[in-house]
């Protein structure tokens, strides 16, 4: 048995290190040991040992089935994102979530993205909400959205809803 350390290559254009997430069917889990094994007809086999993440559970799966497998690269979510998910009440998550939203009363009629411009613009009948990113931010069509979104459902302006976000994203968590 030969095992791997570090920056092991790329599956599926994926780079594959131990130690970090990936999306593994849906579930966040971390790579924890790559192995080269040999069977008794020598015939040679990697090994993958994947630990669900913020879990003592884990599995192994060789690399023709993880070939195989729902297996992607995993991003972290920024934190307006995050945010936004958490700023939501109940009934809001209800309402634009589960199911309610097909009403339209509280969905932009029309979204526009400009990434020369690096703003997002949300079209509610004949009102609008724009938010742009700062000089020397990145582009995220997903956070200017719900930045967007955020600010025209709360009703705060765009000072009051940044400094709101940034205030439950630094709370400590449970």
């Amino acid at each position: 048995m030969e095992k791997y350390t570090g920056h092991y290559g790329y599956l599926k254009g994926i780079d594959i290190t131990v130690g970090k997430k990936y999306l593994f069917n849906g579930k966040v889990v971390i790579l924890k040991e790559i192995e080269k094994k040999i069977d008794l007809l020598e015939f040679e086999d990697i090994v993958y040992t994947f630990v669900y993440d913020n879990s003592i559970l884990g599995f192994f799966i060789t690399e023709e089935e993880l070939m195989k497998a729902n297996f992607k690269k995993y991003e972290e979510k920024n934190d307006i994102t995050d945010s936004f998910l958490y700023a939501m009440t109940q009934s809001q998550f209800e309402k634009y979530i589960l199911g309610k939203r097909n009403e339209g009363k509280n969905l932009p009629r029309k979204v526009i993205f400009n990434k020369n411009k690096k703003a997002t613009t949300l079209l509610y009948g004949d009102e609008a909400t724009v938010v742009k990113a700062c000089k020397g931010d990145k582009y995220d069509k997903e956070k200017g959205f719900l930045m967007a979104f955020f600010q025209k459902q709360t009703g705060l302006s765009k000072t009051q809803a940044k400094k709101y976000l940034k205030k439950i994203t630094e709370e400590k968590e449970w």
